[in-house]
């Protein structure tokens, strides 16, 4: 039972009673808790309970525990005492284990709990470590006995086997305990079913397996374990005869998460393990899942002696090299460093083979380590070897030579990092003309992938030419790069673009007269319009600008705002200049006369204009001085409409609006008044 690790803790403190004397009968105040287990059987219920600290633990040695119980299922509200638990009395656990042949936990207990208080550790001659190191061990000895053996946690007063239950029912119990701080402990008895621990990986070592399972998951659930192997995956005999029990020293700030156990095996020879659990109770847990392990070479071969010139006159490097013991070696690999760059050339030489040779990019030194590989992958390097190897290629044509420009002239050229190694720098060249010869700006080797250079406002030209070529540690010169052109930057906007008239067409189109920008370096022209307060929108681009362009004005808008815009090759705009203001005009409609006439079914409307196909005439009746609505429409297919909702006595007046498909329409006609008898 995982009350505390099983190794040595050194205390500080004894505790504030004679260890050599039974505890004495008085309440007093004593240090630690109580902690409770229960386990649920076919026909009973177990306890197990144990002290947190040696302290406690000594003080209950002749006092024990009360024992409640409360039938949850029954709806027991309060706890009803069953049982007082002492443990037992030297004499009976000595007859006891006399019966059982000197049973070992019995003997643990007996010896720990009873035996030898007298020793050398108590004799008021040690010292404060080795008592208080005496007591620790004692306490912990005796609850590690009880969690392997019933009858040594019966004999130890730590279990008690509860028989008068009914399997059905769910059960609480409760433990109290004495002295001044009157320790109690709780635990309610639910079903559960048995589970299996679970192995969380291994390691396959020289002749040695190391099993690893979770430490938070399990160590409050199992006190020691069993572990068993197989060929078959079927026959199994145990690997430790004793519980094994792993410690931590929980004083260390990095506390370890997992459990191992390591055992000795053959080497590529399969063996299935599995582990069992042993409980507070101490029962034997399921066996976990079987993994298949097996032994693995893990020593290195021995290192070859490598050798080669130290001073080479190409970039081909030979070398030769000895070994020793080599039977299990299976092939070479070659590990090549150069300015913190690691290359591993695999398989590069084949077992038996003594020399071979490696071409390196470029000249510079170099360091080699010759790797041995056996069969099992293990690898023995020889010593490192460096070697200067002489460069006879020039370096490669610098890439991605790139520029930008600001409005002041200054321009930054940047291009990518060679692929050699052995590059210390760069000259960098320009020309007024792509065709032109081209002259070295920098005097002195460049070393950085960065140079500015400045454009001046009075270059003849619109552009000015780079390239730029490599230099290898061996001082020879590469090809150049790739022209690059840069165009002198442009501070000057544009001349103004503008419109110069325009003019409406069917009272819907308007027609724009369009002066372009008289600047040479124009790229793009750009007319705009906007409506109202709102922003300027580009409706049309102009690589070309034609004389006219028409728009369509629409009908939602009071207005329209149009301008043009230049724009040259450095991005730059033109000012805006001559705005025009465009304004839809709509053609007026005459204005309609209504006939009115009263019968017996009301008041009958009707025109005296002859409506065309796509022409109707509005019909509203006044209702108030500022309210009036619309009770029909006269068509060329229906020419009188009848207002029923007259009364007696009463004067109404009437307007009519003559409208067309194409939206206009004219003013209301004058009101039309009928007196209704």
């Amino acid at each position: 039972m995982n009350f505390k690790p099983l190794f040595l803790v050194l205390f500080f403190a004894l505790p504030l009673f004679a260890i050599g004397q039974n505890p004495d009968k008085k309440e007093r105040q004593v240090n630690g808790y109580l902690q409770l287990k229960a386990k649920k059987y076919e026909d009973s219920i177990v306890l197990r309970w144990g002290y947190d600290t040696p302290d406690i633990w000594f003080y209950h040695l002749t006092r024990g525990v009360d024992i409640y119980r409360r039938d949850i299922t029954a709806g027991e509200k309060s706890y009803s005492k069953i049982a007082t638990v002492i443990p037992w009395d030297s004499t009976k656990i000595e007859r006891t284990a006399a019966v059982l042949d000197g049973d070992k936990w019995l003997m643990v207990v007996l010896e720990h709990s009873y035996r030898h208080w007298e020793n050398s550790a108590f004799n008021g001659f040690s010292n404060m470590f080795e008592m208080s190191d005496n007591f620790q061990n004692r306490w912990s000895l005796v609850h590690f006995a009880a969690d392997m053996n019933p009858l040594a946690a019966d004999a130890a007063g730590l279990r008690f086997t509860d028989k008068q239950v009914q399997t059905d029912h769910i059960y609480a119990y409760k433990l109290e305990g004495h002295g001044a701080q009157h320790p109690k402990a709780y635990h309610t008895v639910l079903p559960k079913k048995e589970e299996a621990p679970m192995i969380y990986d291994y390691y396959e070592k020289d002749s040695l397996v190391e099993i690893y399972w979770e430490r938070i998951r399990y160590q409050n659930r199992y006190t020691a374990y069993y572990f068993e192997s197989s060929k078959d995956n079927k026959n199994w005999i145990k690997i430790n005869e004793l519980p094994y029990v792993q410690g931590f020293d929980d004083h260390l700030r990095e506390k370890a998460t997992l459990f191992t156990f390591m055992f000795k095996t053959g080497n590529y020879e399969p063996t299935f393990i599995r582990m069992r659990g042993i409980d507070a109770f101490g029962d034997l847990s399921i066996p976990s899942a079987s993994i298949l392990v097996m032994g693995r070479d893990r020593t290195p071969p021995a290192p070859p002696v490598l050798s080669v010139d130290s001073l080479q006159s190409t970039q081909d490097i030979k070398f030769t090299w000895q070994t020793s013991g080599d039977a299990d070696i299976d092939h070479f690999d070659l590990e090549r460093s150069f300015a913190g760059e690691k290359i591993i050339h695999r398989i590069w030489a084949k077992k038996g083979q003594q020399s071979g040779s490696d071409r390196v990019p470029h000249g510079g030194v170099y360091k080699y380590r010759l790797a041995a590989v056996d069969t099992a992958g293990n690898v023995g390097y020889s010593e490192p070897y460096y070697v200067t190897a002489r460069d006879d290629t020039p370096p490669s044509a610098p890439t991605g030579l790139s520029a930008k420009t600001d409005s002041s002239g200054v321009v930054t050229l940047t291009w990518d990092k060679a692929p050699e190694h052995d590059v210390i720098g760069y000259y960098i060249y320009y020309a007024d003309g792509k065709e032109r010869n081209f002259t070295r700006l920098n005097g002195t080797l460049h070393r950085y992938r960065i140079f500015q250079d400045t454009l001046s406002g009075r270059l003849l030209t619109m552009s000015r030419f780079y390239r730029v070529a490599a230099i290898d540690a061996q001082y020879l010169t590469g090809p150049f790069s790739e022209i690059l052109e840069v165009i002198r930057p442009d501070v000057m906007a544009p001349s103004p673009a503008f419109i110069s008239n325009y003019s409406i067409l069917d009272h819907e189109f308007v027609q724009l007269k369009l002066q372009p920008s008289t600047s040479r370096d124009v790229v793009k022209h750009y007319l705009k319009r906007k409506s109202g307060t709102d922003e300027y929108e580009t409706i049309k681009v102009f690589t070309k600008v034609p004389p006219l362009y028409m728009d369509t004005l629409r009908d939602d808008a009071q207005a329209y705002d149009y301008c043009l815009v230049a724009e040259d090759k450095g991005g730059l705009l033109s000012a805006v200049i001559d705005e025009v203001t465009v304004r839809r005009t709509r053609p007026k409609e005459e204005a309609v006369s209504l006939i009115l006439s009263i019968n017996d079914n009301g008041i009958e409307i009707s025109c005296k204009e002859r409506l065309e196909a796509g022409e109707y005439i509005q019909v509203y009746k006044r209702l108030s001085e500022d309210k009036m609505t619309q009770i029909g429409i006269l068509k060329p297919d229906l020419k009188s409409l009848l207002d029923t909702r007259i009364n007696s006595g009463m004067e109404y007046q009437y307007f009519g609006r003559k409208m067309n498909d194409t939206g206009n329409r004219s003013s209301f006609s004058s009101s039309q008044i009928v007196q209704v008898p």
